[in-house]
């Protein structure tokens, strides 16, 4: 674990949404203006009775709002809500309201939102945005959040985790660990293990005593409770623990007897992914010559490969340009490098330090060269700390378990899968980042290829066509392949018509919709791209006398203006009979 020798302090940058200060005043009739644009695209073309997931926002004098204790808020928040919902008695006890805020969600199809836009007690109305659960920015860099759009987090997978030990109550990783084990043994030959022996099998033998390995498990499979959300949070954790930080220093032979157990063991433990955030401080540039080959270690890792379980290992921390650590120089050990996940401002290390920072920036203590097989997200990832926390967690010991995270979630698609062909999806679509140093590039890892979300708008993996959408109509697909030509469709102008799909994802222009009746006294219609046709102007029938009534005459197209004349007699004796002069007036 690298921690930079200079911090910034952490803010958590939380989005408010509030309502400005406003006098209340009734809006028009209509209410349109107060949808939002996607809400209006989505009732334009809204099937009967098609129901949406909505949200309300209402009119409120925030600094009013503000300065009230939070009982009294409530209360006039609640009187808020009241006074559109008393107003829609069928809908009301279908939504779900806010305390704090004047506003409310709910269900319901085009008829009902249209009804609430138009009370003057609202001030917006948009379809809910779909948010989905929330990682370090590593998750999304890599595509892991593409995975669990589509419900694929690990299950079924198990992860062997090679390190100092796992906190196995940590409420992050409750359930996770599914097999403990401990391979110990110091480079004095004295055991390790948490009873002092070299090894030491089940509950109670994976005690983590410097944290390391609690933050790496963390990266894989936190269910994001305390720390961020891990890369395949449902998958499984066997714990494996090779060193203690109060021994003697780490043996590899303690992690060739860990490997060992596992190939022997891999049906059982249902093991499919090895990480390895360990390594030599010598740096290897040659994976045909020793270490790299010929080692036991080299030898179970070959083996494992071939009973289809990948072995991610670090690269290292020292900055090297032209040589990686050992074992991760092994020809079929996958190695991982680090790249930053998001600005983090400038960061000092051991060796070397980055006066500027940004997602998918090399990060420069990363040992690199022509063995490293890809990158991964680094320095500043949130994970899982000892103790029960969280912790910033940084170095490639936290870019080799995204990797193998990764790897999770492509085995759990397709168990068929190889190491060798989930080496090459991980780095298959994902960005090249250079080493300024060396000026070496090296591929980023990322999975979002081979989990395409349709409707995300990012067209990726096998999909034809991804519009934002999953709706029908626009020529590409709920599955997001191109409508066959000739498919009606919406082109999204309610001016026209008739619409057809061309086969490659485009919607033709259509027949012109005629909305004038050809009337003279309803005036002249028109029409609206996205409202459709609207009413006419009808011709006046006001003269400015008092006492004749205007009609329109639809034969003759003209205004008439006719003589009242009982609209100007009082029905006085005295005064005579009054008449209407249709100039003079009475």
């Amino acid at each position: 674990m690298f921690i930079p020798k200079r911090f910034g302090c952490l803010f958590l940058a939380l989005m408010v949404l509030s309502v400005s200060d406003f006098p209340l005043f009734a809006q028009s009739v209509g209410g349109a203006e107060k949808l939002t644009p996607s809400l209006r695209a989505r009732l334009k073309g809204a099937a009967d009775q098609e129901t949406f997931r909505f949200s309300v926002v209402l009119r409120d004098q925030a600094s009013q709002r503000r300065s009230l204790s939070f009982a009294d808020r409530r209360r006039h928040v609640r009187r808020r809500q009241d006074a559109v919902l008393d107003a829609l008695p069928q809908w009301a006890g279908r939504t779900r309201r806010l305390e704090n805020v004047a506003g409310f969600s709910g269900m319901g199809d085009a008829s009902l939102i249209q009804s609430i836009a138009r009370l003057p007690e609202v001030e917006r109305v948009y379809l809910d945005i779909p948010l989905f659960p929330l990682m370090s920015e590593g998750g999304p860099l890599t595509g892991a959040d593409h995975a669990a759009t589509l419900g694929i987090t690990g299950s079924g997978v198990n992860v062997a985790i090679l390190d100092g030990g796992v906190m196995t109550s940590h409420p992050d990783l409750a359930g996770d660990v599914v097999a403990e084990a401990c391979f110990c043994e110091d480079t004095s030959g004295l055991g390790c293990c948490p009873d002092g022996s070299s090894t030491m099998m089940g509950v109670g033998s994976v005690t983590d005593v410097d944290g390391h390995g609690t933050m790496v498990s963390g990266v894989i499979t936190s269910s994001g409770g305390v720390a961020s959300r891990g890369i395949a949070p449902d998958s499984g954790i066997v714990a494996v623990k090779v060193y203690d930080p109060s021994s003697a220093g780490l043996s590899i032979s303690s992690v060739d007897a860990a490997l060992d157990w596992i190939l022997s063991e891999h049906v059982s433990l249902g093991v499919r992914v090895v990480n390895l955030s360990l390594g030599s401080v010598s740096t290897y540039s040659n994976a045909s010559a020793y270490p790299c080959a010929g080692t036991l270690t080299a030898a179970l890792v070959s083996d494992l490969a071939a009973v289809g379980i990948a072995t991610f290992a670090s690269s290292g921390n020292d900055g090297v340009d032209d040589g990686i650590s050992f074992p991760a120089c092994i020809s079929e050990a996958i190695s991982v490098g680090g790249v930053y996940d998001a600005n983090v401002g400038f960061s000092a290390w051991a060796g070397c330090s980055d006066l500027t920072t940004a997602a998918d920036l090399f990060v420069c203590h990363t040992n690199s060269g022509p063995l490293l097989d890809m990158l991964a997200p680094d320095w500043r990832t949130r994970t899982t700390a000892l103790g029960g926390g969280a912790t910033n967690f940084g170095g490639t010991s936290a870019s080799s378990p995204y990797a193998a995270g990764l790897a999770a979630l492509l085995f759990a698609q397709d168990p068929s899968r190889t190491p060798a062909e989930v080496k090459t999806l991980l780095i298959s679509g994902g960005p090249s980042i250079m080493n300024p140093s060396s000026g070496l590039s090296f591929p980023r890892a990322d999975v979002s290829d081979e989990f395409p979300v349709c409707g995300d708008g990012e067209l990726s993996g096998n999909e034809e066509c991804d519009d934002g959408n999953v709706d029908g109509g626009d020529c590409c697909s709920s599955l997001c392949t191109f409508d066959a030509a000739s498919t009606p469709c919406d082109n999204e102008d309610a001016c026209t018509t008739d619409s057809l799909c061309d086969g490659g994802g485009s919607c033709s222009v259509g027949v012109a919709v005629i909305c004038d009746d050809g009337l003279y006294c309803t005036g002249v219609e028109s029409c609206d791209s996205d409202l459709g046709c609207q009413p006419g102007v009808a011709p006046s029938i006001e003269d400015g006398v008092g006492c004749t009534v205007g009609a329109c005459d639809e034969a003759s197209d003209l205004v008439t203006h006719s003589p009242d004349n009982e609209a100007c007699d009082n029905g006085l004796y005295c005064d005579g009979v009054e008449v209407c002069d249709p100039v003079l007036d009475c």
